[in-house]
């Protein structure tokens, strides 16, 4: 990402596998250069970048005098170059990564644009599936398979960001669950199943979870638990903060309303995410954990993170709501500046398994003028028979 290229050597993320020395006179990218192109190469060193094979990182480390000290970051340095190396080490946390987790005005709009693309996708997708769960049972394997197809009719989309999880039921509760392609199970029109799934896109890159109901009546724990999900989300994204607050400093809001319950949930609350890159990146994020990166690193403004409170019951169900937001400053006043979130992710979240008694105005509010938002950005592309369902999905509550 420092040289903000891309490539297919790793499945899902669309990333350079390589080395890089960043020197005061040049700077050396070791990659396979058979891949890169004359242009290219011409091109790099116009800004004094030269391109070597891959496997040399070791015999260029090798040839430095042992005078020299390299900075790098000890979390990424594997033993082959640190035994490669004569010369010092000195460790500090990456400058790259630091850097390329706040978003520049160009991939802020890109992550906005690409955002609308996948909205478009899901609403297509979702208005799929209730149709066609009328007639037939469709397995867990097929449905992820049928999301990909309809992100793909979107323009810049290249690929899935992450193996989709499909769970129906109880396997909505195995919080990291791949369909299998062979036995997986057969969703009817009955119960509840969450999808997490997310487009790797030219302009961006995607991430989202929802959780719906198909049909039947809910107990009243699913409620319980949906409604605490959704307004530990609320809590989380409506927050005002000071700058520099950390991940682990803030999980706890997500979680509140679930803790008052009796219920909680075995994993992070968000992550960051890549402008076309890594759909897990480093670092921000939220977590319970003060040791981490993600509970440690700090927020700043202009931040892509995602926020992914859950509660999962082993063979019985699993439910997770999931938006992508974006940090800003909000307020500035004599006691430094403040940031809060605002969510780009742009598709409906089911309102059948909320207990509106249990809502509060202020999250009411907050439902019904996303999904104003929401109906807003995607309305113009969409024809009247989505426009139509998709204002049935987001009509005010």
């Amino acid at each position: 990402m420092l040289f903000n290229i891309r490539a297919r050597d790793i499945e899902f993320t669309p990333l350079v596998t390589a080395y890089a020395l960043v020197g005061k006179e040049k700077t050396i990218l070791f990659c396979n250069k058979s891949r890169v192109s004359e242009t290219a190469i011409k091109a790099f060193l116009k800004i004094n970048i030269h391109i070597q094979e891959y496997d040399q990182i070791t015999e260029h480390l090798s040839g430095i005098s042992e005078d020299k000290t390299i900075l790098t970051d000890a979390s990424s340095l594997n033993y082959a170059c640190f035994h490669a190396f004569s010369g010092h080490f000195k460790y500090q946390n990456s400058v790259a990564k630091v850097l390329k987790a706040i978003k520049n005005t160009t991939e802020i709009n890109g992550a906005k644009a690409c955002m609308i693309k996948d909205g478009v996708a899901l609403t297509k997708f979702f208005i799929w599936l209730e149709k066609k769960l009328k007639t037939t049972s469709i397995s867990e394997f097929e449905i992820g398979k049928k999301l990909a197809s309809f992100r793909q009719q979107q323009a810049y989309y290249t690929g899935e960001s992450f193996a989709a999880i499909v769970g129906y039921k109880g396997n909505g509760a195995i919080i990291h669950y791949t369909a299998p392609e062979e036995g997986s199970a057969m969703v009817r029109n009955d119960g509840i199943l969450l999808i997490d799934s997310g487009g790797q896109y030219q302009n961006g890159t995607t991430d989202i979870t929802r959780t719906i109901w198909l049909g039947g009546t809910p107990s009243s724990e699913i409620i319980t638990a949906y409604t605490n999900v959704l307004k530990g989300y609320i809590a989380l994204e409506e927050l005002q903060f000071p700058k520099g607050t950390t991940g682990a400093q803030i999980d706890a809001f997500a979680r509140m309303h679930l803790w008052k319950n009796g219920l909680n949930y075995p994993h992070g609350t968000g992550h960051g995410i890549g402008s076309f890159g890594m759909v897990h990146e480093p670092e921000q994020g939220f977590t319970t954990s003060a040791t981490t990166a993600r509970g440690t690193a700090p927020h700043l403004a202009q931040q892509l993170t995602t926020i992914e409170p859950g509660c999962y019951v082993a063979e019985s169900f699993g439910i997770r709501t999931e938006n992508v937001v974006l940090s800003k400053t909000v307020q500035q006043t004599k006691f430094g500046e403040f940031l809060g979130f605002e969510p780009i992710t742009l598709c409906y979240i089911d309102t059948q398994l909320l207990d509106m008694e249990a809502l509060s105005t202020t999250e009411i509010q907050w439902l019904n003028n996303y999904h104003n938002k929401v109906f807003e950005e995607l309305a113009p592309q969409l024809n009247k028979e989505e426009r139509e369902w998709l204002a049935e999905k987001c009509k005010g509550i």
